[in-house]
C-alpha cells in the first residue's frame, strides 16, 4: 500500500501512547494505545452495559446501524477465535476476554473499514469489539481499547499488509504529538545501529512479541552488567513494548544497577516511595535545588550499543523524588513478554521495526 502515517500522542495517566485512528463508515475518531503484542486490534463499541459504569466510548458502534459483528458459524471465527459461541448476543463470535484494570469484559469480532487519512483507508478490516460490564473512570485515560502491530496474522500490521513501521516516542509530560509511520515512509536513512528482529509466539498464548537480544549494560563506575546467558547467539531476550511505561530486567541485574547508581552516594533514597510505587530506586532530591546527575547507561545490543541519558533512566514521580524508570522482572526471565524494554528508554530515539527482513533499527533523535 501507499506509505502512509498516524498522530501520536502521550498518555500520561497510564504512561503509554496512543494513535488515532478512524473506525466504521461515516468514519468515527477512536484514540487506541500502541501495542506490539495483543494479538488483534480491539476497541469499545458501545455503552458499558453493567452496574458501575462511568466511562462511554467516542463511538457507539450499535448506533450506528452497521452491526457487522461476525456469526460464530463462520470461518474466519474459527481462524481467530477458535469458534466460540456466545447466546447472550445472537451467537455472535467471542473473542478471549479482555481484562481491564483486573475486570474481565467480553471481545467479539466485528468487521469494518479502519481509515487513517482521507486517501488511506482498509475495507473490511476485522477487530474485536468490547462491550464492557464495567468501566473504571478513564481506564484508558484518551484511549479504550489497543491497535494491534505484533507479527500475528489477526493484527493490524498484518491485515493493511505492511511489514515496515517506526516511531520516534516524545517525552511523556510533552503536550506535543508525533507520528507513526508505515510502509517505505517508514524507513530511517542513517541509523546508528541495527539488530535481529524475532517474533515469538508461546505455545497456548494468541499473543506474540517483538524480542531483540540484548546482551549487557556499561554503566560507570560499576563497569559491564552482563544479562545472564544472553550470547551473539541468543534468539531475542527482552520484548519491545511501547504500550509499557518501566523496563523490566533480570533482579541481579537490576541490583547491580542500583549499585552502580548508588555508588557515589550523592543523594538519600527515597525508600518509601520506593516500597510504595513499586521502584527499585528512587532519590530525594528536594535539597539539590533541583540539580540530579547520574552517569549515562550504554545498552549493549547484537549488532551496536544505544545511550541512555537520565531523560531515559529516571523519572520525576512527585515534587523532589526521582525514580529509575528500570525494575525486577518477575517471573522467569526466558518466558516472553516477562522481560520489557519499555517506553522510557525509547523515547527520542527514531525506532524502525522491520518485520519483512526481521531487523529492529534505531537512531538518536538529532
Amino acid at each position: 500500500p501507499t506509505p502512509f502515517n498516524a498522530t501520536v500522542m502521550a498518555n500520561p495517566q497510564l504512561k503509554n501512547y496512543i494513535m488515532q485512528l478512524y473506525l466504521g463508515s461515516p468514519p468515527a475518531l477512536v484514540w487506541l494505545i500502541i501495542d506490539t503484542s495483543y494479538f488483534i486490534t480491539f476497541t469499545q463499541c458501545g455503552p458499558c452495559i453493567g452496574d458501575g459504569c462511568t466511562y462511554e466510548p467516542f463511538w457507539d458502534y450499535i448506533a450506528t446501524g452497521q452491526n457487522h459483528l461476525i456469526s460464530c458459524q463462520t470461518q474466519r471465527c474459527f481462524n481467530i477465535y477458535e469458534s466460540q459461541c456466545d447466546n447472550r448476543f445472537d451467537y455472535y463470535c467471542a473473542a478471549p476476554q479482555v481484562t481491564i484494570d483486573g475486570t474481565q469484559t467480553v471481545n467479539y469480532l466485528s468487521f469494518d473499514t479502519i481509515t487513517f487519512s482521507p486517501n488511506i483507508s482498509f475495507s473490511s478490516s476485522y477487530f474485536g469489539c468490547i462491550f464492557p460490564f464495567f468501566t473504571p473512570p478513564n481506564v484508558y485515560g484518551k484511549a479504550y481499547g489497543v491497535v494491534s502491530l505484533c507479527n500475528n496474522p489477526n493484527s493490524l500490521l498484518s491485515q493493511i499488509g505492511v511489514t515496515k513501521f517506526s516511531y520516534c516516542l516524545q517525552n511523556m509530560n510533552s503536550d506535543s504529538s508525533s507520528l507513526i509511520y508505515f510502509g517505505e515512509s517508514a524507513n530511517i536513512l542513517f541509523s546508528e545501529f541495527s539488530t535481529p528482529l524475532y517474533s515469538n509466539t508461546p505455545s497456548g498464548q494468541y499473543n506474540s512479541y517483538y524480542l531483540v537480544t540484548i546482551l549487557s549494560l556499561d554503566i560507570p563506575p560499576v563497569g559491564r552488567i552482563p544479562f545472564p546467558g544472553a550470547t551473539s547467539s541468543t534468539q531475542g531476550n527482552i520484548n519491545i513494548q511501547p504500550s509499557t511505561y518501566l523496563t523490566y530486567l533480570p533482579s541481579e541485574m537490576v541490583t547491580q544497577i542500583v549499585n552502580a547508581f548508588t555508588t557515589p552516594n550523592r543523594y538519600s533514597r527515597a525508600n518509601s516511595v520506593e516500597t510504595n510505587q513499586g521502584y527499585s530506586l528512587c532519590f530525594n532530591i528536594s535539597s539539590t535545588n533541583g540539580a540530579f546527575i547520574v552517569p549515562t547507561i550504554a545498552a549493549n545490543f547484537v549488532g551496536g550499543s544505544l545511550i541512555l541519558n537520565q531523560q531515559n533512566t529516571f523519572v520525576e514521580v512527585e515534587a523532589g523524588v526521582m525514580c529509575m524508570t528500570i525494575v525486577s522482572a518477575s517471573g522467569n526471565i526466558s518466558t516472553p513478554g516477562n522481560v520489557i524494554w519499555g517506553n522510557a528508554l525509547q523515547t527520542n530515539f527514531y525506532i524502525q521495526y522491520d518485520v519483512g527482513d526481521n531487523v529492529l533499527r534505531i537512531q538518536p533523535d538529532p
